[in-house]
């Protein structure tokens, strides 16, 4: 199952000719912000390639919530030109997880499409003293969530981001950072010790070219309190890969991922069995494929690929090792993913499916 596809590639229901069609290749379709402090600004910019072979332009855009500035690009978009769409997402009273759609609807002066585009995030609320604020603590710390969430970012950008700490001890706290990877940066403003009853604010850092993975990423650092204790805090961002500089020709003479299956159904499962299974990756399409990432989830493991660059007509073999006894029913990802360099899809999922007549498998997919 094909969880996301930034190209779209759209062919008129009366029968026209390939030119009519409309290709746009597009960085995100979907703009993860991460968790934001009530008080930031909220802005995601979608921008694309047309590799049309005809100009097209935007003449409508609608949202679902009647709480966005949208800015775009009114000018006919040339063939190889790039237009943008800059969403602002006015949250001003609108706290915790969101998830929000516009449509933009687009034409080449002969046929016309409607495309969605989403953005999520978690708007953190304010509070008006530092118990509703902080609402995790460890060995004398507070913080108001369990990690920093970086949201999504293009490969090769820098993002920064800001997390409070609060000291509610009655003693000062001094804070360092162990198991920093080298494409972040994390530091303390000011003095790394806290003083009771006082908060610290920590910069976060995150060089996503120097990461070495796309996908879905978490970095565990470690926050020494006193140089002794450690507190595991986790970094996440979800890096995607710039697909600004797209000419037509690259459209033309794409990559294409195929796998088969495209789901894995497990049948029965036996707590505790250990299942193995396979897929074959292979190259669809014209230019090499190269695998980026593999992401699993923590119950799966998986075979180093032989090769993780495929010319046209090539494939590889995945193998699967799923542990039975280490899924847990409160784990909400079922699906393997893999990331390449594939314009339709660059994020391509193969769903698990299986049933058990335990109690905590029983009807569950997986």
């Amino acid at each position: 199952m094909k969880k996301l596809a930034i190209i779209f590639w759209f062919y008129s229901a009366c029968g026209l000719v390939a030119q009519d069609k409309i290709d746009l290749v597009f960085n995100e379709t979907t703009h993860e912000f991460g968790s934001i402090d009530a008080s930031e600004r909220a802005v995601a910019v979608f921008s694309f390639v047309n590799v049309s072979a005809n100009p097209v332009y935007i003449y409508h855009i609608e949202e679902t919530y009647g709480c966005s500035i949208i800015y775009y690009s009114h000018r006919p978009v040339l063939v190889g030109a790039t237009g943008t769409i800059t969403v602002q997402y006015n949250h001003i009273g609108n706290y915790g997880e969101f998830a929000k759609s516009i449509y933009v609807k687009v034409s080449n002066g002969t046929d016309n499409r409607t495309l969605e585009f989403k953005l999520t995030g978690n708007i953190l609320p304010p509070a008006t003293n530092n118990k509703d604020k902080f609402v995790y603590r460890q060995d004398g710390l507070a913080f108001r969530e369990k990690g920093v969430d970086m949201g999504a970012i293009i490969k090769g950008f820098v993002a920064n981001k800001y997390f409070e700490v609060y000291n509610y001890s009655s003693k000062p706290i001094r804070l360092d950072f162990a198991d920093v990877p080298n494409f972040m940066d994390i530091a303390v403003e000011g003095t790394h010790t806290i003083e009771p009853y006082k908060t610290a604010k920590i910069k976060v850092k995150y060089n996503s070219g120097k990461a070495k993975y796309l996908g879905k990423l978490t970095s565990n650092i470690l926050l020494k309190i006193n140089k002794k204790n450690e507190i595991k805090f986790p970094i996440k961002a979800n890096i995607k890969e710039d697909f600004s500089s797209v000419s037509v020709a690259d459209f033309q003479n794409k990559s294409e991922i195929r796998v088969t299956p495209d789901y894995i159904n497990l049948g029965r499962i036996e707590t505790g069995k250990q299942y193995k299974t396979k897929l074959k990756i292979e190259n669809r399409g014209a230019s090499p494929l190269k695998i980026h990432n593999i992401i699993v989830p923590v119950y799966t493991t998986y075979s180093k690929l032989k090769n993780n660059t495929l010319n046209s007509g090539q494939s590889v073999i995945l193998e699967l090792t799923i542990e039975t006894d280490k899924i847990n029913i409160l784990n909400e990802k079922r699906y393997i993913s893999i990331i390449s360099n594939d314009f339709i899809n660059p994020i391509l999922d193969v769903y698990l499916q299986g049933w058990s007549t335990s109690s905590i498998f029983i009807n569950k997919k997986y």
